[in-house]
């Protein structure tokens, strides 16, 4: 196995757990297999023990812990203090590790990452898994500073990384900066071989149970497909709740499943037992509008055939791929009758299974693993050029 980054370290930087973040464990595992030494610094108090077999060493900063304060003014004080105080923790971390490469992931770890690498002599790597300032994140007045911010910090790193090419783009177009290079969430593993249609047809869907998801509307849809299809839910979170009720009030507990999520190594495994996969999103904001979802690249590592809505990267890949379709989720009629027309062609369904299976190589996780260790390469070779 080549190991071009043997005596490279890397510290990266994330708000969340770590343990599932299916692209920083990708990330962070692939790096360490080239010879890097990485250090994933997130965010809680107390690791999962599944981190301690990763090839990889976790650390946890404290979180910030939101005020309640009633008198608005008091609290945006005290969680914007709060917010700065864990920026320094964050911050701090990664100077004590003091690695040749810090890893900045998303928008909320660009400062502290920046501030580091700055102190340590580090090269910045910028990795945007999304467009942070259009997702609903930072109100009307923080938006424009955290875009300054952003446009600041994008333009000081040795390299920028992002999750489609049309985020890659809008980067370019706001800022002005190098066009990032593209690393797709693609899945480590592809099925060999699409499973038979089943009858009833599984529909199914996977992650997070957010409302914008239009996961109530894909629950009245299937009101129209009984004893044609079945539809699984595996997820977590959200509106979880309100979707068990709206399965009871519409009488569907035999056309509708809920079942336990998975740790995301096992989530291309679990979706292989289905048929068709189901991506409902409704475009609420630009960050929507251009979202590349691990569950696209598990549905089509899985073999599933894909109904999507019409969003530019899902047009891109199923256009690519023959693997599915596109349609505009307006309503639950109109759902169930975009799923229908496909339930009752299972040929069709096949064929776009097959598809799936024989073009997962090209978003698959070895082939995006190629590009990021092609980023990290160029910035070792500058590091070590430093160093004389």
């Amino acid at each position: 196995m080549s190991t071009p980054l043997v005596g490279i370290s890397v510290c990266m930087l994330l708000t969340n757990d770590v343990v599932r973040d299916a692209r920083v464990l990708k990330e962070a595992r692939s790096l360490a297999s080239a010879g890097a030494r990485v250090i994933v610094i997130g965010t809680g108090r107390a690791l999962d023990p599944a981190l301690f077999a990763e090839p990889f060493e976790t650390e946890l900063v404290a979180p910030q812990e939101p005020s309640r304060h009633p008198v608005w003014p008091v609290r945006v004080w005290r969680n914007l203090a709060g917010e700065r105080a864990f920026d320094r923790r964050l911050e701090a971390a990664a100077v004590a590790i003091g690695a040749d490469i810090v890893h900045a992931n998303d928008l909320d770890t660009l400062l502290p990452g920046a501030r580091a690498a700055r102190r340590t002599g580090a090269a910045l790597v910028y990795d945007a898994h999304e467009i942070s300032t259009e997702g609903g994140n930072y109100n009307w007045w923080r938006k424009p500073l955290m875009e300054r911010r952003e446009r600041r910090l994008m333009r000081r790193a040795a390299a920028a990384i992002t999750v489609n090419p049309f985020i890659a783009r809008e980067f370019v177009t706001r800022y002005g900066v190098d066009e990032p290079e593209v690393v797709y969430n693609g899945s480590t593993r592809c099925v060999s071989e699409a499973q038979p249609v089943h009858g009833p047809v599984r529909l199914f869907f996977q992650g997070k149970f957010y409302a914008d998801r239009n996961l109530e509307q894909l629950v009245q849809a299937m009101t129209f497909l009984r004893g044609k299809a079945t539809l699984t839910f595996q997820g977590w979170s959200g509106i979880e709740q309100r979707l068990h009720e709206l399965v009871d009030e519409l009488d569907l507990t035999d056309t509708v499943k809920f079942i336990s999520p998975c740790a995301p190594a096992d989530v291309v495994t679990s979706a292989a037992e289905y048929d068709v996969g189901i991506i409902n999103h409704r475009p609420v904001s630009l960050n929507h509008r251009f979202s590349s979802p691990n569950k696209l690249f598990d549905y089509l590592s899985g073999g599933l055939a894909i109904v999507a809505s019409d969003l530019p990267v899902f047009d891109l890949v199923l256009r690519d791929t023959g693997a599915g379709i596109t349609f505009e989720p307006s309503s639950a009629e109109e759902t169930a009758r975009v799923l229908e027309e496909l339930v009752d062609d299972p040929q069709r369904i096949s064929e776009m299974k097959r598809n799936a299976v024989a073009s997962c190589g090209r978003y698959a996780w070895a082939t995006q693993a190629r590009i990021l260790l092609g980023v990290y390469e160029r910035v070792a070779a500058h590091v070590r050029a430093r160093r004389g």
